[in-house]
């Protein structure tokens, strides 16, 4: 925020495209994760050329291998480098580790304090529970799951970055009111921060799929079964479960009750859901301090 310039001309000013054109100077390269992404993709894509891709940026490339050592991926013996971790544990995990890596380091570099403490790891937590939520209930692919979940609120980041003061305001009205974050930002700003997500990552090059469920995860999409719409769906209820689980901010209430489903069904009741959540804590515990 300049100096002299007020919270209401700053709301006014902060266009969803005035926004987006500053997020090419995020401290992870964009083409890097992105060609990463692409390349793990491609299941006739060259080992050496993604290992190359991955060193090229050592803060990234140490990441990775500390979260290929990580008790998550069932390791009994250390990975030491990127091409043994390519090897060991294949390219839809290393895909998964290197987002997991990247958003880490974008989350610590380009926002500072408590604000971006609670914001990455709510994002955790909700990667590991879409993850587990897909893999229980086979609602969708457990590593996009993780992935999509990971990325759901990086728009929250960069109103964060971009305008702090902005943010802070829009902190302080859901922690007093329990409003809803979308809310209130639509309120402020007419977009919110799924939307904000949605064309970032499609900027980034970002697998559509991916984007369309960080874009939809607040929004209803009905009771269509495709791969897309189950992800989104997944990536909603991990953030619910993330709520219950007080890994948020304060005033964000969790609303499901027994909202889990399998092929369309309700399967788990209060009870049972509770207990689901706790193994979703017990293994964000463990993951967290690896970071």
């Amino acid at each position: 925020m300049t100096k002299g310039e007020t919270e209401s001309e700053l709301s006014r000013g902060l266009t969803l495209d005035r926004l987006v054109r500053t997020i090419g100077d995020l401290p992870i390269a964009p083409d890097v994760l992105a060609r990463a992404l692409q390349l793990t993709a491609d299941a006739e894509s060259d080992i050496r050329e993604l290992a190359r891709v991955l060193s090229s940026d050592q803060s990234l490339s140490a990441k990775v291998l500390r979260l290929s050592n990580s008790p998550y991926y069932g390791r009994l013996r250390a990975v030491t480098s990127i091409p043994e971790a390519l090897q060991v544990l294949g390219f839809d995990t290393v895909r998964t580790v290197t987002v997991a890596a990247s958003t880490h380091i974008i989350y610590r570099d380009l926002a500072k304090g408590s604000l971006s403490r609670t914001l990455w790891r709510h994002s955790l937590c909700t990667a590991l529970a879409a993850s587990k939520l897909a893999e229980s209930f086979k609602m969708c692919d457990k590593e996009s799951a993780y992935i999509a979940g990971l990325l759901h609120d990086i728009g929250k980041l960069v109103i964060y970055a971009r305008a702090p003061h902005l943010f802070e305001k829009i902190v302080q009205e859901v922690v007093t009111s329990g409003r809803d974050f979308c809310q209130v930002e639509t309120d402020l700003l007419e977009f919110d921060h799924s939307d904000i997500a949605s064309l970032m990552l499609s900027n980034w090059n970002i697998p559509s799929q991916l984007v369309k469920a960080v874009h939809f995860h607040h929004r209803f999409i009905g009771a269509d079964p495709s791969p897309t719409n189950r992800l989104a769906y997944a990536v909603s209820l991990a953030n619910d479960i993330s709520k219950r689980l007080g890994v948020c901010f304060p005033g964000q209430k969790s609303a499901m009750t027994n909202a889990i489903v399998d092929n369309g069904k309700a399967t788990l009741d209060e009870s049972q859901l509770q207990s689901f959540a706790e193994t979703v804590r017990e293994a964000f515990e463990a993951e967290v301090t690896l970071f």
